[in-house]
């Protein structure tokens, strides 16, 4: 399944022997085939990267980033969408404190790249690490899929069916940010995207149309 977040399951008490071989056995490929798995908030889990590395030290890492304003307002959708109603009333006296103190600042925080990304190098060599940009893979599928597969070692021809084809998305039901508060927003991820970008300068910054 998708999203397992096994490594997100601990906290400062970190892996047990057990833990770390319930989790390679759970990804043992069988001869001539590679396994792995897709869990998005490892990245913003503060031990999981660590974990990952005493887990798993030489997988091979796929990231995919996106300008974290759009990432920002992406998640703070999915957090009213579905984390709100879920836990806290709509008109309950609570639930805009729930918004301002816990969901907004989450959504903030997760986006930003420096922190993260300077922890998986600390833990992981450099070429175990690919970098792609949400905005080129959704431009140019092929050539990003085919990056991947050169990345994993996969001798793959062809396209994959529906590689072009949109997922799942979600109906925006909060108000998309007007540019003066785009610009709000850069101004206060400007340092850590300009650091990012230091680490991994082979990525199109132009891209990002409000850091380029």
């Amino acid at each position: 399944d998708k999203e397992l977040h096994f490594l997100c399951h601990y906290d400062y008490r970190g892996l047990s022997e057990e833990d770390v071989e319930t989790y390679r056995a759970a990804f043992a490929a069988p001869p001539g085939k590679i396994c792995g798995e897709f869990s998005g908030n490892i990245l913003q889990h503060p031990m999981a990267i660590a974990y990952m590395a005493q887990a798993a030290p030489s997988a091979k890492i796929i990231a995919l980033v996106r300008n974290p304003i759009d990432r920002t307002i992406s998640a703070y959708n999915q957090f009213m969408s579905f984390r709100a109603p879920a836990l806290v009333p709509e008109n309950g006296p609570m639930r805009r404190i729930f918004e301002n103190f816990s969901l907004f600042p989450e959504a903030m925080n997760a986006s930003r790249l420096a922190r993260p990304f300077r922890e998986v190098l600390d833990h992981f060599p450099r070429e175990q690490v690919l970098v792609l940009q949400y905005e080129a893979c959704r431009a140019d599928p092929v050539t990003a899929i085919r990056q991947t597969w050169d990345f994993l070692g996969l001798r793959q021809t062809g396209t994959p069916p529906g590689l072009r084809q949109r997922g799942h998305r979600i109906p925006y039901v909060i108000e998309r940010p007007n540019p003066t508060q785009r610009q709000q927003m850069a101004t206060w991820f400007q340092g850590d995207v300009d650091a990012f970008f230091g680490m991994f300068p082979e990525l199109d910054r132009s891209l990002w149309e409000d850091f380029a």
